[in-house]
This record gives structure tokens, sequence and C-alpha cells, in this order.
């Protein structure tokens, strides 16, 4: 049986207890960072044009989430989206993909092959963030 009075039992339980903390922590991060990540993405839909700032804008009064225009900077670049150009490119590209993924979940075959062949193409050349 375990001493839990013991002085060295509770400085290990302690310091357990800190670890702990410090990776809930983390993970809260991490999950803010996805929900403005998803956010941003979503806004970007509906106007690809959008400067970082006015994106931060949107955001923040669309969805009442506090984000910087850095934030949005961060996001751009870590999606590679950081030009017009990229993300037209970009979401024109998601937007095809979709469009085959909807029509191979209706029972289309060669919309089903053409899916999996183009996305492998798109995936294989594009960051990780691009699965989004």
């Amino acid at each position: 049986m375990l001493e839990t009075k013991s002085i060295k039992v509770q400085g290990i339980l302690k310091e357990i207890h800190e670890k702990v903390q410090q990776k809930a922590g983390r993970f809260e991060k991490i999950s803010e960072d996805i929900v403005l990540e998803n956010l941003t993405l979503q806004a970007l839909c509906a106007n690809l044009h959008m400067s970082p700032a006015a994106c931060a804008d949107v955001v923040q009064n669309n969805y009442d989430c506090s984000c910087s225009v850095d934030d949005m900077i961060r996001i751009y670049r870590d999606f590679k989206i950081n030009t017009e150009e990229k993300r037209l490119e970009v979401f024109e590209n998601a937007t095809g993909v979709a469009i085959m993924l909807e029509k191979s979940m209706n029972g289309d075959q060669q919309a089903y092959e053409l899916y999996r062949s183009t996305r492998e193409k798109f995936m294989e050349k594009k960051p990780k963030h691009y699965y989004k």
C-alpha cells in the first residue's frame, strides 16, 4: 500500500500534478488554435480576398472570438495561403475535391476513383494543414 502521507510520496504526487497541469494547459492552447484556424478558414470561404486584418475583424465580429492580425498572419502563413492567388488556388482545388466526395457519397463510383486520385495528388505536394 502506498503511504500517501509520506513526505517523499507527497513530493512525487505534487510533481506529477504540476506536470499534468502543464500538459492540460498546452492542450487547451492547441484547442484554441484549432478553433481559430477553422473559423479563419470558414471566414475565408465567404471571401477569399480578405486581408489578415479584415479576416481578424470578421472572426471577432461574427464569431465572437478574440484574435489579432498577427494571429491571422500566422494562420495564413501556416496554411501557405498568404497571397490572394494562393488562396484562390487552394480553395478552388478544395472545392473540386469536395464536389467529387459528395458525388462519391451519392454512389458515383467514377467520382470516387477520381476523388481518391485527386486528393492524393493534392495532399502530396501541400503542407500538412491542407487536410482541413
